[in-house]
C-alpha cells in the first residue's frame, strides 16, 4: 500500500495539472451517476423486512406516524432476559430516554412487564374488595338477622299485651278528660 501512494504522490508532484484534469474529468464522468445514489436510513437497513420486528415496527407506524428508532436486545436465554436485574436495566434506560430531546416515547420489554403487573395489582385490588365487600355483607347479613330477632321477640311481647290488653281495659277510665288527668299525674304535671 506504501508504494501505491508513493507512486501516486510521485506522479502528482510531477504533473499537478494533468492530474487535477485526470480527476475532474473523472468527476465529470461520474457525475450523472449521483443522482441515482440513495441514501437509505430506514429500519430495513437495520432490519430485513421479512421478519415480524420490521412488521411489527410498521404497524406502529402507520398507527401513530413517523419513523421510529430500533433499539434490539438479543439473547439465547430469555429467561435471562426477562430478569429482574435485566428489566432494572432497561427501565434505567427508558428514564434516559424519555428525557432526552426529540424521544417522545420509549417501549420496551420493561414497559410492558410494568403495565401487565399494574393490570394484575388492579385485578388483585378488585379481588380484595370484593372480599372485603363479602365480609361488610356478611356482617350486614348477621346484624340483620340480630334486627329480625328482636322484632320476632318484640312482637311476641306486643301480642302478649295484646292479649291480656282485655284485663287491664276495665280499670282505666272511660273519658279522655279522666285519662288525661290520670297522665298528668303520673307524669308529675
Amino acid at each position: 500500500m506504501k508504494k501505491v501512494f508513493a507512486c501516486m504522490s510521485k506522479r502528482l508532484s510531477k504533473h499537478p495539472v494533468k492530474m487535477v484534469g485526470l480527476f475532474s474529468l473523472v468527476v465529470l464522468l461520474l457525475l450523472p451517476g449521483v443522482a441515482f445514489v440513495r441514501l437509505d436510513t430506514g429500519n430495513d437497513t437495520l432490519i430485513k423486512p421479512s421478519t415480524n420486528v420490521y412488521q411489527d415496527n410498521q404497524s406502529l407506524e402507520s398507527a401513530f406516524g413517523g419513523q421510529s428508532v430500533i433499539v434490539m436486545y438479543t439473547t439465547p436465554n430469555m429467561k435471562e432476559f426477562l430478569s429482574v436485574d435485566n428489566l432494572t436495566k432497561l427501565q434505567e434506560f427508558e428514564t434516559i430516554m424519555s428525557h432526552t430531546d426529540g424521544v417522545y416515547s420509549v417501549l420496551s420489554p420493561a414497559t410492558v412487564v410494568g403495565q401487565m403487573a399494574t393490570k394484575q395489582s388492579g385485578k388483585l385490588q378488585t379481588k380484595q374488595k370484593q372480599a372485603s365487600l363479602s365480609a361488610k355483607l356478611g356482617e350486614l347479613r348477621a346484624g340483620l338477622a340480630q334486627t329480625a330477632n328482636q322484632l320476632d321477640k318484640f312482637a311476641s311481647g306486643l301480642a302478649s299485651i295484646q292479649s291480656h290488653a282485655s284485663d287491664v281495659t276495665p280499670s282505666l277510665p272511660k273519658d279522655s278528660a279522666n285519662l288525661q288527668a290520670l297522665l298528668y299525674d303520673q307524669s308529675g304535671n
